[in-house]
């Protein structure tokens, strides 16, 4: 699937995805349980995963 964004939706969604990580890290430190810690760790490496590829793909349009 191919989805095209302009710029200033790229920067909305990479603003909106770090919010979230930010937000993850706080939450992370607080759960007490292993397997929801463990999930929540699995879901902020994807979503900066997805930031960077965001990142790297208005890079490489302004080349």
């Amino acid at each position: 699937m191919n989805l095209q964004v302009n710029d200033h939706e790229r920067e909305l969604l990479v603003k909106l995805i770090d919010r979230e990580v930010t937000d993850l890290s706080a939450e992370i430190r607080h759960t007490n349980t292993h397997d929801y810690r463990a999930d929540l760790n699995t879901y902020r490496d994807q979503l900066r995963s997805l930031s960077e590829r965001l990142v790297s793909c208005d890079q490489g349009a302004t080349s």
